[in-house]
């Protein structure tokens, strides 16, 4: 009457059925750019493309985000996708501070809505008259 069901292929097939297209995402400000962040971390074969992933590190003890990085291992505190890629430098990572730690704008989106968030902008200058 019942047949066992091992756990990991009923959340396999559970994540499968979603689509990250249809996640929301939390909309930031971060190092004057918006960006999507997400507490969890995204794999590569999920980025939407078009969009870049980073990492940003979390400090218990500062109790703060202290950098972003293409890929943090420890301290992760969220993943941010972004529309520019990031020029990390010789560091290989961005240090942040008060004043450029991601400010959270009440806003959530797609990332198919953020991809194209954009070209309505644009759209909407150009319809009325202005030139970006």
């Amino acid at each position: 009457m019942y047949e066992l069901v091992s756990f990991e292929d009923v959340q396999n097939k559970e994540l499968a059925g979603q689509s990250m297209a249809d996640e929301k995402f939390d909309v930031i400000e971060l190092l004057d750019r918006k960006a999507l962040f997400s507490n969890g971390r995204i794999a590569p074969e999920e980025i939407p493309e078009g969009l870049y992933a980073y990492d940003l590190r979390y400090s218990d003890e500062e109790n703060c985000f202290v950098s972003i990085e293409p890929k943090v291992r420890v301290d992760h505190g969220g993943t941010v996708l972004m529309k520019e890629a990031l020029d990390f430098g010789e560091s290989g990572y961005i240090p942040l501070t008060e004043d450029s730690s991601p400010n959270f704008l009440s806003e959530e989106m797609t990332p198919e809505e953020f991809a194209g968030a954009d070209m309505d902008e644009k759209e909407a200058m150009q319809m009325g008259g202005m030139t970006v």
